[in-house]
């Protein structure tokens, strides 16, 4: 690097630096502490990572970080937004136009730091406005992993790949984002943006934001928007369900003048159905919220890096199967980072689903193997598992699944059918089940292993019908692969009920469970049986007031087509019967 360049990058940061300070001393009782801290941290780490390591950083990873002060306290006027953004336009002019493009393991560097200085710059912002009292609560707003349409490059640059960070901060209290825009409407799922059984793991409560479009909605008819109070009221049961079985937060949006969202001063039929949810947050406050589920589903934010820039692949393994298999297997799951399961910070599951495993070193290879193979532990893997080391490599494929695999070449889109319905998993499946994507997908893998049982094909370029799924048995655990993505309920229900997990139902409707409570939101309605781990004292309809059953591990209802319903099942003197 020419010493110009440097030069010229550190007037850059000066002239940045400068207006930055001019701007939030002018506003300083707005800002707090905190301004003045990310404004400085931005520059200072940036500078020195700079000049000490000479890393090629281009000016794209370094918007971000720039901004991340406007971003964080919006309180500046006109004239003070064009100042920092002229100030911003000046440094990273002088980077692009004197720094290379980046190498492809250059780009992967820039942006795991673009992600963990501005987490950065959220943890300071929000230890600084907290240390002064230690008596608040401070939280922050995040859309991250599992809301796949903001996913791969847009993912990969905002910095939200840094949540095992808040994570690790004491002074995060609380972590808040909208449940999912993918399938919100009847029959849809209230899928939170984070994992959010690390965020409790760690200690912090996840708030669900409730902006559900209702019928109020006129001027925003996307994000499945709902066409009656009858829709309406179903869709915020099933959320209001979602939250007190999951010990999380909830608060609901009244929203703006162009769309009104959960207005009670526009349908006053919500505020009864307000009054009662408030009703049942509290009565869920005494019950047992911890944890109950036998399914963990796991995703690992670092293999993020080592994927392509596009939703080819992450939109149907993580976001559709998030938002059509998971939830209607008719067992509740648990979604945590790979990272805690790693340092051995879960309870012990039968079935773990690992979603996206794709890079692994030889730490966390060891660590996964350590924290799996044991006590009968079942493992689902799905595509590309453990790929990537230092290189690709389909021994390292081996290594982590105990699988041997081949690989084809051709981008295609792979699909799946099953060939063997003799299988525990696979009993009574239809035949006519496929899955699987459309979307271009290379490498594609499938099983060359002949000590595995094959259950199903994968059909790729060319006609090619490979074999696609397997399950392997070891002696203190068990390996399952499917080579497609966005696997169906009814196999993912087989190999849950294979795992020895508890089925509460196997109707296909969305459930949620903890060990006092049961959800289902449905969308045919009839009549359904659910079976419960053990027998309650009562069973008992909490959105209606209804007493169901006495005495009893398993129950029969009919449910109305489009509805929510969720049921006590425990001791008869918390409801006073």
């Amino acid at each position: 690097m020419m010493p110009y360049t440097v030069l010229f990058y550190i007037v850059a940061m000066l002239a940045f630096c400068f207006a930055t300070l001019t701007v939030l001393s002018a506003t300083f009782s707005a800002f707090g502490p905190s301004g003045i801290v990310c404004a400085w941290l931005s520059l200072t780490v940036f500078t020195v990572h700079y000049l000490r390591t000479r890393k090629k950083i281009n000016s794209f990873f370094l918007g971000a970080p720039f901004f991340a002060p406007l971003l964080l306290f919006p309180h500046l006027n006109a004239p003070q937004i064009v100042l920092l953004f002229a100030a911003c336009f000046f440094a990273l002019y002088l980077t692009y136009r004197m720094l290379p493009n980046l190498s492809y393991y250059g780009a992967l560097d820039a942006f795991r730091r673009t992600n963990y200085l501005l987490i950065g710059l959220l943890v300071l912002a929000v230890t600084a406005e907290k240390l002064p009292a230690l008596n608040g609560v401070a939280g922050v707003y995040v859309l991250v992993y599992l809301a796949a349409h903001s996913l791969a490059l847009r993912l990969l640059r905002s910095g939200h790949l840094g949540l095992r960070w808040l994570l690790y901060n004491p002074y995060v209290d609380f972590i808040v984002s909208p449940y999912s825009y993918g399938f919100r409407g009847i029959g849809g799922e209230s899928a939170p943006m984070p994992p959010t059984e690390s965020v409790r793991l760690h200690g912090k409560l996840y708030i669900l934001e409730e902006d559900t479009r209702t019928h109020l909605s006129h001027q925003d008819p996307d994000y499945g928007r709902l066409n009656t109070l009858r829709e309406a009221e179903a869709v915020l049961r099933r959320n209001l369900a979602w939250a007190v079985t999951h010990g999380s937060g909830i608060w609901w949006c009244g929203g703006g003048p162009g769309s009104k969202h959960i207005n009670p001063e526009e349908e006053p039929a919500f505020r009864p159905l307000l009054r009662r949810f408030q009703e049942i947050g509290t009565f869920a406050l005494g019950l047992d919220r911890a944890p109950c589920a036998e399914i963990a589903v796991l995703l690992d934010d670092e293999s993020f890096f080592y994927e392509s820039a596009r939703n080819d692949l992450d939109l149907p393994l993580i976001f559709q199967q998030r938002l059509w298999g998971l939830p209607r297997i008719g067992a509740p799951y648990d979604a945590y980072l790979l990272e805690d399961f790693l340092y051995g910070r879960l309870p012990p599951y039968k079935l773990y689903i690992f979603l996206n495993p794709f890079h692994l070193d030889r730490f966390r290879r060891e660590a996964l193997a350590r924290e799996l193979r044991r006590d009968g532990r079942v493992a689902l893997w799905i595509y590309a598992p453990g790929y990537i080391r230092e290189e690709p490599s389909l021994a390292h494929m081996e290594e982590l699944t105990g699988f041997r695999f081949a690989k084809g070449s051709n981008p295609w889109g792979p699909l799946m059918h099953l060939t063997d319905f003799t299988h525990p998993i696979t009993q009574g499946l239809n035949q006519e089940l496929y899955w699987g994507t459309n979307n271009r997908l290379d490498p594609i893998f499938h099983l060359d292993d002949p000590e595995a049982v094959v259950l199903g094909q994968v059909v790729y370029s060319l006609g090619r019908c490979k074999p696609g799924m397997g399950v392997k048995v070891f002696p203190q655990w068990t390996s399952i692969y499917i080579a497609a993505p966005n696997v169906p309920a009814p196999v993912l229900r087989g190999i849950a009920r294979y795992a020895g997990v508890h089925l509460y139902s196997e109707a296909g409707d969305v459930l949620y469970a903890t060990r006092q409570l049961l959800a289902v939101h449905t969308v045919s309605g009839g009549e359904r049986l659910f079976r419960l781990p053990r027998k309650a004292e009562v069973i008992y309809e909490l959105f209606t007031a209804q007493l169901i059953a006495r005495e009893a591990d398993a129950f029969r209802v009919t449910l109305a087509p489009a509805s929510t319903a969720l049921y006590y099942t425990g001791e008869a003197g918390r409801l006073g019967l």
